[in-house]
């Protein structure tokens, strides 16, 4: 099981980053997959996606939301097995069967783009 207080963070060089949770769950406010800064002025242009995944044995998620109340859907840090930082953040997920996915978040130094 994946700590969810565990963060990540990915910067652009410019100002702008992405930043979250292991387990995918945004936690604050400025958890997202894109932030950028123009002038002194932060704007969040991707705060997060709904990720599927479909094998022949049936469709599993790989995002994880929290919504009123503390209830997560989808459950997608359920099938999180593995973490690591570099060169970027990159998740590893295990399906239910067996088919196992690896995801990575990069943003290329200097520029505003994940």
């Amino acid at each position: 099981m994946i700590d969810p207080a565990l963060e990540w963070l990915e910067t652009s060089g410019l100002g702008g980053f992405a930043m979250g949770t292991v387990s995918g769950e945004r936690t604050r406010r400025y958890h997202g997959l894109l932030l950028v800064d123009r002038h002194q002025q932060r704007t969040m242009l991707v705060n997060g996606l709904e990720v599927w995944a479909q094998t022949s044995s049936g469709t599993y998620p790989l995002s994880t939301h929290i919504y009123d109340g503390g209830h997560r859907f989808p459950e997608g840090q359920r099938f999180i097995t593995r973490f690591s930082l570099h060169p970027c953040p990159k998740w590893e997920y295990v399906l239910g069967d067996g088919t196992i996915i690896n995801q990575e978040l990069l943003i290329p130094h200097g520029t505003e783009s994940v």
